[in-house]
């Protein structure tokens, strides 16, 4: 962990210096790349609402979920292979969930529901609130089972928020309709921090319903609006990085994540979550580099 920590002050100050000599640094410019699609994960039938998409290393499976609908707020669980095939539709979750993660930590696949900030049992189909996971049997299939690992999640963004994982620091980012971020423990559940997102070079476009995505391997929090089909993305301290543009003709209202080196939305006109690849910034790219060259000097 220390020698991890080291890195990444190097890095930072790195990042610094190369943006006071104005080669590289938080981006000046708002124009739009071009997201390339990817996998297609389809559906049989649209969801109450599609969620966010998380990645299994361990079965190399994807598993995304769709909020609860009608009464009682039963939600859907979906299991694709790496290819985007569909493996299982599973309908009767009892819970009324809101995002889907991975935790390589504890193995689990975890699911946040509808006002876990609060837990208890929800006053609209009287389904259990909180942080659960669910059970899987020995090819990564949903049982229909769920345990409880956390009766609340104080720290979350509101009742409707849909957080995402972040493995290396075993958190939480819980997103807002606006530009704020909390950061989430996932030990108990508790504010560690916020983070606000520098929506001024992207002329505050509002994204959508409190749903995000974060790519681990950039350490990169992704957004999306609707009302622009484009996605942005932030560095952790809530600085600009880049936009992409989605060619996704109907409005997307929550299914925004990141899985596996991909952007994933949900495409409303399709009943489907459409993939994306985003590159990193180049700037990440260099600041990478520069720190590798500044190590091998000092040995």
């Amino acid at each position: 962990m220390m020698q991890r920590s080291r890195s990444s002050a190097l890095v930072g100050v790195l990042a610094g210096s190369i943006a006071a000599l104005g080669v590289v640094g938080t981006s000046t410019s708002a124009e739009a790349g071009v997201a390339t699609r990817t996998i297609v994960l389809p559906t049989s039938a649209p969801p109450g609402a599609g969620l966010n998409v998380t990645w299994h290393p361990g079965f190399r499976q994807y598993y995304t979920a769709g909020a609860g609908a009608g009464e009682p707020l039963l939600s859907d669980l979906y299991v694709y292979s790496e290819t985007g095939a569909p493996l299982q539709e599973f309908g009767e979750i009892e819970h009324d969930l809101r995002s889907i993660n991975y935790n390589a930590n504890t193995g689990n696949l975890e699911l946040m529901t509808f006002n876990a900030r609060d837990g208890g049992i929800g006053d609209v189909g009287g389904r259990a609130q909180g942080l659960f996971a669910a059970g899987l049997d020995g090819s990564g299939l949903v049982t229909g089972s769920t345990s409880l690992l956390l009766a609340t999640v104080p720290g979350n963004l509101g009742r409707q928020t849909m957080p995402v994982y972040d493995t290396g620091r075993n958190l939480f980012y819980s997103f807002s309709i606006a530009n704020t971020v909390h950061r989430v423990s996932r030990v108990d559940g508790s504010l560690l921090g916020t983070i606000t997102l520098d929506t001024a070079p992207i002329g505050n476009p509002g994204f959508s319903f409190f749903a995000g995505g974060f790519d681990e391997q950039n350490d990169l929090l992704v957004v999306a609006s609707s009302a622009t089909n484009q996605a942005y993305t932030f560095r952790l301290d809530g600085s600009y990085v880049d936009t992409w543009d989605l060619d996704i003709a109907a409005p997307f209202a929550y299914g925004v994540g990141f899985a596996n080196g991909q952007l994933f939305v949900y495409d409303g006109a399709r009943s489907a979550w459409q993939g994306y690849a985003i590159p990193a910034p180049a700037s990440l790219g260099l600041l990478c580099l520069g720190a590798v060259a500044g190590l091998r000097r000092r040995r």
